[in-house]
């Protein structure tokens, strides 16, 4: 069975590639990922914040 992320319900299903950047990311970005993610309305909004420096 596929492993699912809590970003699915609100951006729907993530491709492998962002599912691996955002299960790589430490602590502090996914608190700052949390908080951006009110604003993302598709994963594409995912695939630009992920592309920030």
């Amino acid at each position: 069975m596929p492993e699912h992320s809590a970003i699915e319900p609100e951006l729907g299903p993530l491709s492998d590639s962002l599912q691996i950047q955002v299960n790589q990311l430490s602590l502090e970005p996914l608190e700052v990922l949390g908080e951006a993610l009110f604003d993302f309305a598709e994963a594409s909004d995912l695939e630009t914040w992920l592309a920030q420096p």
